[in-house]
């Protein structure tokens, strides 16, 4: 009975975790450089600079410089995440946590 209840658990948060993508992720983390985003189409458009994904997924962030302020967020959320450029962008503080595929930052 307890076996069927974890495996129970599991299928639906792995379920729950495919219903929410990464621009939503984003979103809530980070809503002064993702909160006008359509978390629908946040990985479709090319024009839009400051996020780079494979799919539904986020694998890269870049902000210009001067763009922000404060503590980068924690988008430990984001599993894809490898990539966080932000030099000279007036960041004063790094997460806590962070993605655990980030490899550059």
């Amino acid at each position: 009975m307890q076996t069927g209840l974890i495996a129970l658990i599991a299928l639906t948060a792995s379920a729950f975790a495919k219903l929410t993508n990464d621009c939503d992720t984003a979103k809530t983390a980070w809503p002064a450089a993702f909160g006008t985003l359509d978390t629908n189409t946040c990985c479709q458009s090319a024009s839009w600079g400051v996020a780079k994904c494979k799919g539904q997924m986020i694998t890269s962030i870049s902000v210009d410089s001067g763009s922000y302020s404060g503590q980068i967020p924690d988008l430990s959320g984001l599993t894809a995440l490898t990539e966080m450029y932000i030099s000279q962008a007036g960041f004063t503080q790094l997460p806590a946590n962070y993605s655990a595929a980030l490899e550059t930052l």
